[in-house]
């Protein structure tokens, strides 16, 4: 019984930590990358600012920002902590 509850406890918390990102998070994540380090910011053609688990956000089709804006069509991802870079895309991890 009591593993049913710590299991129950650990889903539950999981499930608030995907909660889709409303205009407060929106605002941290803009806020983020105005303070983001050039080599964790990317530019991406599509962006998923999730958090669940170890994972905060992933984007498709990446390529380094660096230290200017990015171009029309693409949208900011700034990695806090590490990032796992692919063929098609980051997916920034705690």
């Amino acid at each position: 019984m009591l593993m049913k509850n710590i299991f129950a406890a650990f889903v539950l918390a999981g499930l608030a930590s995907a909660v889709p990102v409303d205009d407060f998070e929106e605002r941290d994540i803009e806020e983020r990358d105005n303070y983001c380090k050039p080599e964790n910011s990317w530019c991406c053609e599509s962006v998923v600012p999730l958090r669940i688990f170890f994972v905060e956000g992933s984007g498709k089709n990446c390529k380094p920002k660096g230290r200017y804006d990015c171009p029309y069509g693409r949208y900011p991802l700034c990695c806090e902590h590490k990032q796992i870079v692919g063929k098609d895309g980051v997916v920034c991890v705690v």
